[in-house]
């Protein structure tokens, strides 16, 4: 998250390639965001864009952070047929 000129906070989400057998990732799309703005939405426009604009590239898991679990992103994951995998957080007490 980073903060703009007029103090008001952002945040950038991306649709990141991920592999772990040569140790790399790559971007694929990007976008920004206020700080309080939903991810989801933009992250389920992410995932139904990706066959189109990489249509060699299958996808078979899709990981993020539990703020992801609503309707549109596990649908999108669904349409897609790619396991969903959640990163839980450890939230000190």
């Amino acid at each position: 998250m980073s903060r703009t000129g007029q103090g008001q906070a952002q945040k950038s989400p991306v649709l990141q390639l991920a592999d772990p057998r040569y140790r790399f990732s790559v971007v694929l799309l990007d976008d920004f965001l206020s700080a309080n703005g939903r991810e989801e939405n933009s992250g389920t426009a992410f995932l139904l864009q990706t066959p189109l604009l990489y249509p060699d590239l299958v996808i078979g898991a899709v990981a993020g952070d539990p703020d992801l679990g609503y309707y549109p992103y596990l649908h999108a994951t669904f349409l897609l047929d790619a396991k969903r995998i959640v990163d839980l957080r450890a939230r000190s007490q």
